[in-house]
């Protein structure tokens, strides 16, 4: 039974490779394609006009999902590798603390600071009596005289153009309004710079 249907098949592929390599089949191919490409056009233009995005859309907004899964797993895949470092870090530290005991340091003898002296024994003594030195004000630097400088001529009003009126729409065009707004959900993304 099996064997059958895998003869079937094969007979099945060679005939239709056949049909396709032929003037006729390439023709039938080319308007399948002319076809599909004129109704995904229609559609995009109703779902234009419904408000809806196009299957285009979906599409750009289904790969970019699919790009930031993909980003999102290789940042899964870093974590875990920073985790399992920390750890193999921790357990290291903690053997070095259990194979050798901290040895400490001989402390450096340092000079003793100088004792404060009394606040009257200071007024009894020469330098207290001194006068406190007050620095000096800084000098005021001069002020830069202000340059006049000569008032350029104006030039000569520039001529503005006429406004152009807008392009006129066909006659069954449809006027913007709620029906035909795009719409604002998360589907209806333009990646496409305009």
């Amino acid at each position: 039974m099996e064997d059958t249907l895998k003869k079937l098949r094969k007979k099945a592929i060679k005939r239709a490779m056949n049909f396709l390599a032929g003037e006729r089949g390439m023709a039938t191919m080319k308007a399948i394609f002319k076809t599909k490409k004129d109704t995904d056009r229609r559609l995009d233009a109703l779902y234009h006009l419904a408000g809806l995005p196009s299957l285009t859309d979906k599409a750009a907004v289904a790969q970019a999902i699919d790009a930031q899964g993909r980003r999102l797993r290789s940042l899964g895949k870093d974590l875990d590798e920073l985790d399992q470092a920390l750890a193999r870090l921790e357990q290291s530290a903690v053997r070095r603390e259990q194979e050798a005991p901290v040895e400490k340091k001989p402390v450096r003898h340092t000079r003793p600071a100088p004792k404060a002296m009394p606040p009257k024994a200071v007024a009894d003594s020469p330098l207290g009596a001194a006068k406190t030195l007050v620095a000096p004000k800084p000098k005021a630097k001069p002020q830069p005289k202000a340059r006049v400088r000569a008032a350029k001529p104006k030039a000569a009003a520039k001529k503005t153009p006429q406004p152009t009126l807008p392009k006129p729409k066909p006659l069954g065009a449809a006027k913007k309004g709620k029906r035909t707004a795009p719409s604002r959900n998360l589907l209806d993304l333009h990646f496409k710079k305009k």
